[in-house]
């Protein structure tokens, strides 16, 4: 061959390693623009499920203010203090996890101690509600499932209270409470049986933050309806 062909050959193949550098530097691009993109989404998934948390904690908070002042049995205060107590130990561990997969996008909880993460129902500045010593809670810190099972039985348990006085009874408060209910029990029964003692990997971890976004939808479902509740009994 030729020097000229041998030149021509060469030359070929120079502009063809080229472009498979330029074609293998865009989709590298293309991926990194796209795994960011999930990061971010991940983030404002939990952003949101944050937001709705404590708007409903808010609800809870004027729901059981408006009862104490009007005298309702204990029995519906203390059902409402412990369904905020689990919301809010929810959204501790929820937030907690969401921290570790976007460290520096997602700050940490305030407190360490999930056990000192608790409301306190006040009204004119007085604790109306007594709040029991919980047993053996410095034994065992819990974990997003058991937070999970915790309040799916406060839910239900609140509900119930609630349903005990007839004129309270109200159909978009149940089918909201219970809806969301079904779900904590459904999703707890599932990553057990996937995860069991792998509740530290990065999958389990990952997960759970995508199961914040469904249950943020429940969050505000449930705002909703005691936004109403409260609108329709506001006489109470």
């Amino acid at each position: 061959m030729s020097r000229h062909g041998t030149a021509s050959v060469n030359g070929s193949l120079n502009v063809n390693s080229m472009k498979l550098e330029a074609v293998g530097a865009n989709t590298m691009h293309l991926v990194t623009t796209a795994e960011k993109e999930l990061k971010n989404e991940s983030v404002r998934g939990f952003s949101v499920f944050d937001e709705n948390a404590n708007k409903l904690d808010h609800k809870l908070r004027l729901c059981g203010s408006s009862m104490q002042l009007i005298g309702i049995s204990v029995g519906v205060l203390n059902a409402t203090y412990h369904l905020r107590k689990a919301l809010m130990r929810l959204q501790f561990l929820v937030r907690e996890n969401a921290a570790y997969l976007h460290e520096g996008q997602v700050e940490l909880n305030t407190t360490k101690n999930i056990h000192d993460v608790k409301p306190d129902m006040k009204v004119n500045g007085r604790i109306y509600v007594l709040q029991p010593k919980e047993k053996n809670e410095c034994k065992r810190k819990p974990n997003i499932l058991d937070g999970m099972d915790q309040m799916a039985i406060d839910v239900r348990v609140f509900l119930d209270r609630v349903n005990e006085i007839s004129e309270f009874e109200d159909e978009l408060l149940n089918k909201s409470f219970l809806l969301f209910e079904t779900s904590l029990k459904k999703r707890s029964e599932a990553l057990r049986r996937n995860f069991a003692n792998h509740l530290r990997q990065h999958s389990f971890k990952d997960r759970v933050n995508k199961l914040a976004g469904e249950f943020s939808k429940h969050l505000e479902q449930m705002t909703e309806a005691l936004d109403n509740f409260l609108e329709v009994n506001q006489d109470m």
